[in-house]
């Protein structure tokens, strides 16, 4: 089976037909091509055809495995530099490589869900600073705090919530010393409801750095 052609950037589609196995209609993966009417296949895809018919799925010309000419080195190279989604982008990688590239980033890329720090529980490379990755997070996720909440007309530091006795919670902001106090119910509610997300997420992670550092000083 080939690439899916929906994880391929910068290309139009006639530019990708050029590399399309004729049997899954994805990108080419270990391509070779029928001698008859030289359309190119999947290795893979063309060899389990061939399993269970003689003929080119093409022409329908007689065709055995042994008579498929893998491609050019020329066409091999064109088709390595096509760039590509990584594996990971459901988990937030938004980079894009060239297809050669591809095996390589995917094993090292941080959001690979192999490469989660059992302590920090962040992705990132071998011997990473767990620490460090624990701060990042903990200012993307103020960032978030700030932009949401400035989209209302509020500036804010780090947050909790809390309950302001009207139905919705205020959002606290106690881990700065002058922290500021936002009565959620002035913000919109899908603006509100995002706030108090982020205000969880930012806690817990600054009570993980702190449990983590005092973990790393014993």
């Amino acid at each position: 089976m080939g690439y899916d052609r929906n994880r391929f950037m910068h290309h139009n589609p006639e530019h990708l037909d050029e590399f399309t196995c004729g049997i899954c209609m994805d990108i080419l993966v270990q391509p070779v091509f029928s001698p008859c009417c030289r359309h190119s296949y999947c290795s893979v895809c063309i060899r389990q055809w061939l399993m269970v018919n003689n003929t080119c799925p093409n022409d329908r010309a007689q065709l055995r495995d042994t008579d498929l000419i893998k491609q050019s080195r020329a066409f091999v190279n064109l088709l390595d530099n096509l760039q590509l989604k990584c594996d990971w982008v459901d988990y937030g990688c938004d980079d894009s490589v060239r297809l050669c590239e591809l095996a390589d980033h995917v094993k090292k890329c941080v959001h690979n869900p192999g490469n989660k720090c059992a302590n920090c529980d962040e992705y990132g490379a071998k011997n990473h600073d767990c620490l460090e990755n624990l701060r990042q997070k903990c200012r993307r996720l103020e960032a978030d705090v700030k932009r949401l909440s400035g989209a209302n007309g509020h500036s804010t530091g780090s947050t909790t919530a809390t309950d302001n006795g009207c139905g919705s919670p205020h959002v606290a902001l106690p881990c700065r010393p002058m922290g500021l106090r936002i009565n959620s119910c002035e913000l919109d509610a899908n603006i509100r409801e995002r706030v108090i997300e982020i205000a969880s997420r930012l806690c817990m992670t600054c009570t993980t750095q702190r449990e983590l550092a005092v973990q790393i000083k014993q």
